[in-house]
Order: structure tokens, then sequence, then C-alpha cells
């Protein structure tokens, strides 16, 4: 999931035309903080941070349920692949 956040924010950014810094500033976070978002080199970065990139950029954030399979999801779709 940051991946694809990482990826927006500079997607973005480039975008609007606008440098690190401008965003940075625009934000009321470090050039640092954005360049280490962009390229998901980070190690802890609070959600609050991320947040006002986003939203200096037009971004929102957002939360999504993703179910996983069960092991008997997984077993009976091994045995459907094998026929």
């Amino acid at each position: 999931m940051i991946d694809h956040v990482s990826q927006s924010v500079r997607e973005r950014r480039r975008f609007l035309k606008l440098t690190q810094g401008e965003v940075a500033q625009q934000a009321g976070v470090s050039r640092q903080t954005v360049s280490m978002l962009e390229s998901n080199r980070f190690s802890d970065l609070g959600i609050r941070k991320v947040d006002r990139i986003c939203a200096t950029l037009g971004l929102q954030l957002e939360a999504s349920y993703q179910s996983r399979p069960t092991l008997d999801d997984l077993i009976a779709e091994e045995a459907a692949e094998r026929g």
C-alpha cells in the first residue's frame, strides 16, 4: 500500500510541476520527508505528515479492507487448478 502512496505523491507533484521543497513548505514538513515518502525510504513517517503532504497535492488517503483467502479456499483453488 505505501508503495502506491509513494508513487501517487511523486506523480501528482510532478503533474503539478512543484518541487519537493515547494510541497514540503506548503505541507509544513522538511524536503527530506517528501523525498523519503516519494522514494519509499523511511522507517518512521507519521500518518499526519503523510496526510498533510497528500492534502497539499489534492490527494486523499483511504483505507480499505482486503480479505485474505482461508486455507480451505487455497486448497480448493489448488485442487481446481490440478483438474
